[in-house]
């Protein structure tokens, strides 16, 4: 085990070791991330409901298919999210880490629709998951520093509208 937590952090994500899980370390910045290899582009945008300033960029590592997002504010690491991370073992995962402090709706990317309560939300383990309707898959994972379900709502979660209005 190193002496940097933020690194450490970042190893247990990379090994997507989860069921133990509690949070990023706060303040952690990009120099904790040097497993990954980061983009140099980097694009303004706002995260929480109370649309709180931020910017991210984008990441490739071979323990993920797609591109990592890094969530940053202030220089700090807000957040890290993966688009269908291949988790091994999604029910075992979810019995290890028992009932979510909140069950929120989610935008699914593919379709203009809201899902109903498919992001679990593990505030204070700094944890939330958007699932599958049958919850046998996660299709984002999503991790930030420990804290409460509002100021993850307010601060931390990025919920975009949909694109299109369904008919």
């Amino acid at each position: 085990m190193s002496t940097d937590p933020c690194r450490d952090a970042v190893n247990q994500f990379l090994a997507k070791d989860f069921s133990t899980w509690r949070g990023l370390p706060a303040h952690c910045t990009l120099a904790a991330l040097a497993r990954l290899e980061l983009g140099s582009d980097e694009t303004a945008t706002v995260l929480g409901e109370g649309k709180a300033p931020a910017a991210y960029r984008r990441a490739r590592t071979t323990a993920y298919t797609e591109l990592l997002t890094l969530w940053l504010r202030d220089s700090a690491v807000v957040r890290i999210s993966a688009e269908l991370p291949a988790l091994p073992d999604v029910p075992a995962l979810l019995h290890a880490l028992g009932p979510p402090d909140a069950k929120l709706d989610a935008w699914r990317a593919t379709v203009p629709v809201r899902s109903p309560e498919s992001e679990w939300v593990w505030a204070a383990r700094g944890l939330a998951l958007v699932l599958s309707t049958d919850h046998s898959k996660v299709m984002q994972l999503i991790v930030y520093s420990p804290t409460t379900v509002d100021t993850y709502r307010g601060q931390i979660r990025f919920d975009e509208a949909p694109r299109e209005q369904p008919m």
